[in-house]
């Protein structure tokens, strides 16, 4: 494994993160390079933050590993699970999912005051954890998967993630 990306390195928790690539094999050349799809393996390194679920289970210091179960863990009886940050001067800085009625899980996050609450759906658990890690380890572009929408906002209850995944 090679030096972590310096972009990648905050002041505030180290982080590493390892990119590989799959060539797909039935693409010529020319498609192949703009259609090659990334996988991202994200480093279990502990966070600066405490996740809990329905259940009343927490982890301080959650890895991306441990974000991941909690997710996973997901049903109707253990409807959402809540990530603090504990690195920030209150305690409104958080993200959660809750798994709606449809099937579909409903995710916010908050960064402070009322004003920077903000909403979205999916029912891609992938791209909910996806989401929940990139945030977590404060990678950039952790909302670019989703459509969000100011909280209280007015919702069909469809799902609006930007893959498509209704």
């Amino acid at each position: 494994m090679g030096k972590p990306d310096p972009r990648l390195v905050t002041g505030r928790e180290p982080m590493a993160v390892i990119i590989r690539r799959r060539m797909p094999v039935s693409l010529p050349p020319l498609l192949s390079h703009a259609l090659r799809p990334t996988v991202v393996t994200f480093v279990l390194v502990k966070s600066r933050a405490r996740a809990s679920n329905e259940r009343g289970e927490a982890i301080e210091g959650p890895t991306s590993e441990d974000i991941r179960t909690l997710l996973s863990g997901l049903t109707y009886a253990n409807r959402f699970v809540i990530v603090e940050r504990l690195d920030v001067e209150n305690d409104e800085h958080y993200m959660q999912a809750y798994l709606e009625d449809n099937g579909t899980y409903r995710l916010e996050y908050r960064e402070g005051a009322a004003d920077t609450h903000f909403q979205t759906s999916s029912r891609s658990l992938g791209l909910v954890f996806q989401t929940f890690t990139k945030w977590l380890y404060r990678l950039p572009g952790w909302r670019d998967s989703f459509t969000w929408h100011s909280w209280p906002g007015e919702s069909d209850g469809r799902a609006v993630d930007r893959a498509g995944e209704i």
